[in-house]
């Protein structure tokens, strides 16, 4: 586990805490695939959560195997629901103009971090795991990222206009990082002030990544830069957190002559 990252290691945590109760303790050549898959769809709905789980006894029997304990990996019969990609959306320039409303008002944590995201591309685990010590103001850029190699420990660049907010965190921040507030406790703030304000239910704070790529891409930003920003391995990947309009397209293809 130790060469695993914190995150990896949060969910393998959260899976073995599913399944402990039908799995520890028992011989691991007397469970049968059948009794797996019954244990999984019980406890887990979702294709993500089902494959963490998968993931977790895939490697608890790979070194069962090793050890002798068993000869097969049960695991990799498991079977998983069909992935469904869920269609992302971006926030309207209306949207982003209630968060702006809010926080200059408000000073709320939530409302900073969303204009963050906005602003910076990060995703919530990134911009949650910030350190102090890897904000530097003075050249407008943090250091953080996670996933990928190309996206880990990048440098990400700190527009002029969210360098205030990033002060104001930096100076209340009571921990070590940025952002003084867990995850879980970031999402349930973020449903209620997303219903205080009006904002769609459809509206999730990785639709601030999806939307801070969309703005840069209406913006004319080179595919280069628009992928070096983002931190991505490749293009195609942006690609797919575009969401132009038709209305951006045909204003596109009116240029024509």
């Amino acid at each position: 586990m130790l060469e695993l990252s914190k995150n990896r290691q949060s969910k393998y945590r959260t899976a073995w805490a599913k399944i402990e109760n039908d799995l520890a303790f028992r011989n691991v050549d007397d469970v049968t695939v059948s009794e797996l898959q019954a244990i999984i769809d019980n406890v887990a709905n979702t294709y993500h959560t089902k494959n963490s789980i998968k993931v977790l006894l895939s490697h608890l029997y790979k070194i069962a195997v090793r050890d002798d304990y068993t000869d097969r990996n049960r695991a990799q019969y498991i079977r998983l629901p069909a992935l469904e990609t869920a269609q992302r959306e971006i926030l309207t320039d209306g949207e982003i103009q209630l968060l702006w409303n809010d926080y200059r008002t408000n000073q709320r944590t939530v409302t900073a971090c969303m204009l963050i995201m906005l602003y910076t591309g990060m995703r919530t685990g990134e911009l949650l795991t910030i350190q102090k010590g890897n904000v530097h103001l003075d050249e407008q850029y943090l250091t953080g990222g996670i996933k990928t190699k190309k996206g880990k420990n990048r440098k990400i660049v700190i527009p002029d206009k969210i360098v205030p907010i990033i002060t104001v965190c930096l100076e209340s921040s009571k921990s070590d990082y940025l952002i003084d507030c867990k995850q879980k406790a970031f999402y349930q703030d973020w449903k209620a002030v997303r219903e205080e304000l009006g904002i769609r239910e459809a509206i999730t704070p990785y639709c601030c990544r999806h939307t801070y790529v969309t703005r840069l891409t209406a913006l004319k930003v080179s595919p280069a830069m628009l992928q070096e920003l983002a931190g991505h391995e490749d293009y195609d990947t942006t690609l797919m957190y575009t969401h132009l309009s038709v209305e951006d397209r045909l204003k596109e293809v009116n240029r024509l002559t």
